[in-house]
């Protein structure tokens, strides 16, 4: 068996649980000869657009996915658990294209903003909400429908995977199953999946949950887990946590060697679910939200308004000459370097958090020591003339500026509880994330990076 696709990976993302780079997990697909893998860490997705990058520089397909942590109710309640006493389940969730990743970046998102409790949690009407592109399967172990098989309640078990293949679809969900010799009792619930697959038409997959990346390195990973559990390592083992050396990313030999009682389909789907995952993202360009502009303006007329707005009534309707002249050049590069909405959005922060008493001491862009009267005259209520006094930077060296407000920590949860800024701006290749002090506003952009306080 030479075909085979990992789908259920953790990378050292997966804190304290995983113990592989991403750009190993990319390198040993491609030692493996296979032509696709997935990355699926623990409620979280910082690996994504690192692993994205390694497996397309390994000249494998990237497959990105998290596995999520799904409350037992809704994501928002605090007290309840489920059955086995849970807080929370797992769910693999897989990205198939663009509307998927930003599906489960909006998942993620809110998972950290609304359903912390232990875990980021999501819930089953999340998942309704923002369910196009994302193929998912019933997870590990901690999976809500194999929760329900360990506590022998079959029926309710069955209703589930009925509501999750009506939700997906029939070509979008899928019973994982999975064989690890510390967990003797998936032998026994992998019979009962493939019972309920065969009984209600939902198609199979087989997984490794890997955790590291080579068999050797299973020594070094539990020292991660004692890190993990604030324990010994020995006391670890003493009490069954750690895991064994089959949680490292296998060959197809080997996958097929654990699976093949199962029969060839639960290998075969893994690449079938593979070609169904197309994702490709494009870096080297900024991603802006989109800003409100008020009916007979474009951002760029806007702008011009918002400054003109703000020089009138620093010099109280009169303004010299030259600063009419500057302001002119100095939205000319602004606009033709594309940034319009950009100034806009942070004027449009700034001002809202004036206006709800949060001091906002500057407004300045990070790096070298200049200004502008654009910069100033939106944001600032106290202007001195000469913060304008530096060159505004040449047309040709132009990119994308970082202004950062500097909000106060003092009085902080007033701060906290009126303003969210979830700025990302791609910026030399990467997602970078600008969330200063602030929790709940209008923006947001899913770009690969989840903004939380």
């Amino acid at each position: 068996m030479s075909d085979f696709v990992h789908l259920h990976v953790h990378s050292e993302y997966s804190l304290l649980d995983g113990y592989a780079s991403t750009k190993a997990i990319a390198n040993r697909a491609a030692e493996l000869g296979m032509s696709s893998i997935a990355l699926t860490d623990h409620g979280v997705m910082y690996g994504v657009i690192e692993f994205y990058e390694a497996a397309t520089k390994a000249g494998i397909k990237p497959i990105i996915g998290v596995e999520a942590y799904l409350a037992p109710g809704l994501h928002t309640e605090r007290g309840r658990t489920g059955v086995g006493n849970k807080h929370y389940y797992h769910q693999l969730l897989l990205a198939k294209n663009a509307e998927g990743y930003r599906n489960l970046v909006r998942l993620t998102t809110k998972a950290h903003l609304d359903g912390f409790h232990y875990k980021p949690r999501i819930d089953f009407e999340l998942l309704r909400e923002h369910k196009e592109g994302i193929i998912a399967t019933s997870s590990c172990l901690a999976g809500i429908i194999n929760q329900h098989i360990m506590q022998r309640d079959l029926d309710q078990a069955k209703q589930i995977a009925v509501d999750f293949r009506d939700l997906f679809g029939p070509d979008h969900f899928y019973l994982e199953l999975q064989l690890h010799e510390n967990t003797p009792e998936l032998v026994e619930v992998n019979e009962h999946l493939v019972t309920i697959g065969r009984e209600l038409g939902i198609p199979l997959i087989a997984t490794n949950d890997t955790h590291f990346v080579r068999r050797e390195d299973i020594e070094t990973h539990n020292h991660i887990l004692a890190m993990g559990y604030n324990t010994t390592v020995q006391e670890l083992c003493s009490k069954n946590r750690n895991m064994d050396d089959s949680y490292h990313i296998m060959s197809a030999d080997e996958m097929w060697e654990r699976f093949k009682r199962y029969g060839i389909d639960a290998m075969e789907n893994t690449l079938r679910i593979a070609e169904m995952c197309n994702l490709q993202l494009e870096f080297g360009r900024v991603e802006l939200p989109e800003f409100d502009i008020p009916a007979g303006h474009d951002a760029s007329s806007y702008l011009r308004a918002v400054c003109l707005e703000g020089l009138n009534r620093h010099f109280q309707g009169n303004p010299p000459e030259h600063y009419l002249t500057r302001l002119d050049y100095e939205l000319d590069v602004i606009n033709q370097t594309g940034f319009p909405d950009y100034m806009l959005i942070v004027w449009d922060y700034v001002t809202f958090a004036r206006n709800r008493g949060i001091p906002v001491c500057r407004v300045a862009p990070r790096g070298r020591r200049w200004c502008s009267i654009v910069w100033a005259l939106p944001m600032l209520t106290r202007w001195r003339i000469s913060c304008c006094s530096s060159a505004f930077s040449a047309l040709s060296a132009w990119r994308c500026p970082i202004l950062i407000p500097t909000l106060p920590i003092a009085g902080g949860m007033k701060s906290l509880s009126i303003l969210q800024i979830n700025m990302v701006v791609k910026i030399r290749r990467r997602l970078l994330p600008m969330a200063h002090w602030a929790l709940k506003r209008r923006y947001a952009i899913w770009g690969g990076c989840e903004i939380f306080p």
